[in-house]
């Protein structure tokens, strides 16, 4: 089920994009999972190529009930979340709203650090793009099985 590919850039970086023969469905998605104005996201396409990944090593039996599980989908975005400053810093430069993000977490934090704002901005913009997949994953799945 894999949707992406690896290339690399002019740059040399090696970087995720969708196959051409990707579904529409799943280049929707990927569009979903970019905040406004950011598209295209190197990070967000490697994200979210680990969320359909994640989901795919799920038993075929459970992927109906996998893409509702509300611990999965949590525990499935925070194992997203980058632990590196480095990492985080990279993010933050790459996703300009993110910096938004992480001055509400500061001034709703109660007495809350810097990087940890800033990895709670993170996985709330994960939690989103985890749960985005799984509703297409989901919809996808049910149309198949009646078809």
């Amino acid at each position: 089920m894999t949707y992406f590919t690896t290339t690399t850039k002019h740059s040399g970086d090696e970087i995720v994009v969708l196959k051409e023969d990707a579904p529409v469905w799943v280049a929707d998605t990927v569009r979903e999972c970019h905040p406004d104005g950011i598209l295209p996201n190197d990070w967000v396409y490697e994200k979210v190529a680990r969320i359909f990944d994640a989901f795919d090593l799920v038993v075929e039996a459970a992927r109906d009930r996998t893409y509702r599980n509300a611990v999965f989908l949590a525990e499935l975005a925070e194992s997203l979340v980058d632990i590196y400053t480095h990492e985080q810093i990279e993010w933050l430069g790459s996703v300009p709203v993110a910096v938004a993000w992480v001055d509400e977490a500061l001034d709703n934090g109660g007495g809350m650090s810097f990087s940890e704002a800033v990895t709670l901005a993170q996985h709330n913009m994960l939690a989103g793009m985890v749960e985005s997949v799984a509703a297409a994953l989901y919809v996808d799945h049910r149309e198949a099985a009646t078809s």
